[in-house]
């Protein structure tokens, strides 16, 4: 009995834990090889702008994970959301609307895989 106790515990205790490091360096250069499969598109709309990103469904077989908004820097944004995915003829899609009096240096950041490649591309607004 003892022993099937024991059994029993280690296996309800065990973890299982995953490690994932992607060095700073590999980051920007997957970010730079990948960024051309990243299209945003910026209109104005009267007093406001409205960006659409579209996104590959996969990159280098790592499947799409989500989108980002950060605004300002990227290494310490003043605003960070995580924007809603669509599917639009086989490609995701997310969009954003923001107030040409509140732009400020914005970051799209798409990511592929649970530990894979982050795509990091400026938001360039129009003059209005």
């Amino acid at each position: 009995m003892r022993i099937c106790f024991l059994a029993l515990y280690f296996l309800c205790s065990g973890v299982f834990a995953t490690s994932c490091y992607i060095s700073e360096q590999q980051s920007t250069e997957n970010s730079i090889k990948h960024q051309d499969k990243v299209d945003i598109e910026v209109t104005l709309v009267d007093t406001d702008y409205s960006v659409m990103i579209s996104l590959p469904s996969q990159i280098d077989e790592l499947s799409f994970q989500g989108v980002f908004l950060i605004a300002e820097d990227l290494e310490h944004p003043t605003f960070f959301t995580q924007l809603q995915p669509f599917e639009e003829n086989g490609k995701n899609v997310a969009w954003h609307t923001i107030n040409a009096g509140l732009i400020r240096r914005h970051f799209i950041v798409a990511s592929f895989g649970e530990c894979g490649i982050d795509v990091f591309k400026e938001v360039l607004y129009h003059e209005i």
